[in-house]
């Protein structure tokens, strides 16, 4: 017996040791493939931020200030408004992306319907009313979570469907 206990000892710490060691693995995946999404995310936002920015950039540079046009005022008034409401938009997503992962984000959950989710992020996104087309079945469940987090989810996802889609054609959410 006095020797077998020496040795389970020490096979036992080998195992704790082994076991520890994977747990860091693990841990260190999951680090990297944040660190991969973030970058991602990063990249993604700033050419998301660049885009308003150079038309606001552009359409003011169209101005001659020595004759302006009042046509030419009303349409990069137009321009500008539009793109400034984009990057508050923008801005707006990464705050409440802060604010989630730092845990600060107040939630509100509940039991929500999806076609009354839905509606409110259609009426959220910029040209979507005119494009998309609701069809939701009459037996579905509730959705539980935070009303506003799963309108801003529906939103995005609409948001890229209004954006990619050909103009003019129709978007049928099922």
């Amino acid at each position: 017996v006095e020797r077998i206990v020496p040795a389970l000892q020490s096979v036992l710490a080998a195992a704790l040791h082994r076991a520890e060691l994977q747990a860091e693995v693990v841990e260190t995946a999951a680090l990297r493939r944040n660190d991969e999404m973030k970058t991602a995310l990063l990249r993604s936002m700033s050419h998301d931020l660049r885009t308003p920015l150079t038309a606001i950039i552009s359409a003011a540079g169209a101005l001659d200030p020595r004759q302006p046009d009042p046509e030419q005022v009303a349409e990069v008034r137009a321009v500008v408004l539009e793109a400034a409401a984009r990057l508050a938009s923008l801005v707006e997503k990464l705050l409440d992306l802060s604010r989630l992962q730092s845990g600060s984000a107040e939630q509100h959950i509940g039991a929500y319907s999806l076609e009354e989710v839905l509606s409110e992020a259609i009426e959220h996104v910029p040209g979507a009313p005119a494009v998309l087309r609701l069809s939701l079945d009459d037996d579905l469940p509730l959705l539980e979570g935070d009303h506003g987090q799963l309108e801003r989810a529906f939103a995005n996802l609409l948001e890229n469907a209004v954006k990619y889609t050909k103009p003019g054609a129709a978007i049928q959410l099922r």
